[in-house]
Parts: C-alpha cells; structure tokens; sequence
C-alpha cells in the first residue's frame, strides 16, 4: 500500500498464511504517515510456522499513527514494528492473545522516536511490550501510561524511558532489561509486580534481582513494587483500584496505566467504534 493510506473501521479476522509472514494488516516499506484506526484484526493463523503471524506489521513506517485497534488471538504477535519505524505512535490500542508479545518494536533496522502509550495488553505468554530484539537497534523511544498484564522486555535498546506504567505477571520477571546493549534506560513513577519477589527483575547480567537491586542498578526512581488490584478482572475491567502509594507516586492531574476509557473499551468488549462515537 502507498503512502498517506488510512485503514479505519475494518474487521480483518479468518486470516490464513501458508508462507512466511502472515498478517491481517501488512504495511509496505517506507510508507510514510500511514494510518490504521478503529479496527478489529484478529483470528490470524500460520500453521507450518505460527511464529512469524501477526495482527500488524510495519516495515520502514514514518510518522505512522496506529490507535484504538482491537487486535486478538493471533498465532504470535500483536503489533510488530518490525523495520525502521520512524516517528511512529501506538495508542489507545487493546491487544491480548498473543502468545509471542503483545506490541513489538523489533530494530531488524534502526528505529527512532517510536511512542507506546495509553495501551491496554494482557494474556500474553511472553513480553508485552518489547522495545528492541535484532542487532541494528532501538533508540529514544517513549512509553507511557500503558496497563500491561505481563513484563517489560528492553534489548538493544538506547535511550527508553517508562513512565506512568504498570506490569503485572503470575510468574517470572516482570521486567528484563539487558543494561549491557540498553544504555540510558529510565524508570519513572510506575508500578511492576510479581510473586516471586526476589527474581523481579533481570537487568544486565544478573539472572535475577528483587526490587531493591533493581532500583540500585536501574535508573528507576519513583518506582514501586506493588500488587495491583482491578476493579474486575475476570470480566476484563482492568480499571486500577488506586492506593495511597500510588497516589503519593503520582501527584496530582496524572494517572497511572492506560486511560481509563480505553479501560472501560475493554471491558464492555470493545465494541466497533467510529471517530463520531470514540469520545463516549
């Protein structure tokens, strides 16, 4: 597809791959400003090799705006900005799943200023949110105010900055950040937590470390290790029930996770919406 395309408003499910690289959404190298909103992409199958499915995958996007999808039961991935996303933004998206990863930015080539924010992820057996996996490189990329039901992956990454998130896993680390090829990574007012206390987190070539480790070696400031509570889980409200602590970590006029009415999308099933009807 050619630049300046927008994809809006679309179901794109019962996808079928025989060859590498299955997708519901394929967005061409170097397309610029291409956007993809108010869709419902999901039911994607690869079955001679499920690894390499996925709901949406970029290659070499700039200034793309992907927001307010609904993306499900995909063999592997999400979303994947696979190659050289430039000024891309993924917002106010609902993925859950995805067994590979939830949303993917992989650095097969350089990426930079990717911006992740206000998403909902959960039931995903692995990262839900990963910045950075090949050898090229991530770099300044954003994530904000993001509600994740799994860990933090950060590899080959330069420069990240977390903020106003919260990761919760059942088990296993809630965050890996490899410090040896991530330099500059940031940890602002946000909330990780998993049972096993003591193996929180993998940072840098520490198998695993608690919280208080993690604090020392990380650039983590104003960050808690603390279980966190949802209004109904079982029925997909993953509105937070806020705590004093959490509220000391925020201060005023802020909030913590993605925005409450992506929230409460997700919990009344993520109707299809129009830009008409978003707001309500």
């Amino acid at each position: 597809m050619g630049g300046y395309e927008v994809v809006r408003g679309c179901e794109i499910s019962k996808v079928r791959g025989a060859s590498s690289n299955c997708q519901a959404v394929w967005v061409g190298k170097g397309d610029p400003e291409f956007v993809v909103q108010d869709s419902h992409l999901h039911d994607v199958r690869q079955p001679p090799q499920p690894t390499h499915a996925s709901g949406m995958t970029l290659y070499r996007v700039k200034e793309g705006l992907i927001e307010d999808n609904h993306v499900h039961d995909v063999d592997s991935n999400g979303i994947n900005d696979k190659d050289g996303g430039r000024g891309n933004v993924y917002r106010r998206n609902v993925v859950h799943n995805c067994p590979r990863g939830g949303i993917m930015v992989m650095g097969r080539s350089q990426h930079h200023d990717v911006r992740l924010h206000d998403n909902l992820v959960f039931d995903i057996k692995s990262a839900g949110l990963r910045v950075g996996l090949h050898s090229h490189g991530v770099f300044d990329t954003r994530v904000h105010h993001n509600t994740v039901l799994s860990l933090l992956a950060v590899n080959r990454a330069t420069r990240t900055t977390v903020a106003n998130c919260v990761f919760q896993v059942e088990n296993g680390h809630a965050g890996r950040v490899n410090a040896l090829n991530s330099p500059g990574f940031l940890a602002r007012r946000s909330v990780f937590f998993t049972p096993d206390a003591a193996k929180a987190f993998k940072y840098g070539k520490s198998p695993a470390l608690g919280f208080m480790g993690f604090q020392k070696q990380a650039d983590a400031k104003d960050v808690l290790f603390e279980k966190l509570e949802f209004v109904d889980s079982a029925k997909k409200d993953f509105r937070l029930k806020m705590t004093d602590s959490f509220r000391r970590l925020l201060g005023r006029d802020d909030y913590l996770g993605a925005h409450e009415r992506v929230l409460k999308w997700a919990a009344a099933g993520c109707p299809m919406r129009t830009r008409d009807t978003l707001g309500r």
